[in-house]
């Protein structure tokens, strides 16, 4: 769910069946998520305040559990998984 009311208020976000989500961070008007489980995408994004999401492909198979911002870069790490469990972006 998300709020643009400082959470006074709720609204319910489509597109998050099955994964177990567990990480969400915010930075230079990006939102990224990551999930630990489940089919499909496990780290999606969104660039207009969580109304909606699109997946970032190529990390399926990782069990993603948190995700950061700072100084123009994004780190996600990960449990579990076949690769790399700590990956860098500066464009997600």
């Amino acid at each position: 769910i998300r709020s643009i009311d400082n959470g006074l208020t709720w609204s319910p976000i489509s597109g998050f069946d099955d994964r177990a989500w567990l990480g969400v961070s915010y930075g230079n008007g990006v939102w990224i998520a990551v999930a630990d489980s489940g089919t499909g995408n496990r780290i999606i994004r969104s660039i207009d305040n969580g109304l909606t999401w699109s997946p970032i492909s190529g990390f399926d198979n990782r069990s993603w559990r948190s995700v950061s911002y700072g100084n123009g870069v994004w780190i996600a790490v990960a449990w579990t998984g076949t690769g790399n469990r700590i990956i860098r972006s500066v464009n997600f």
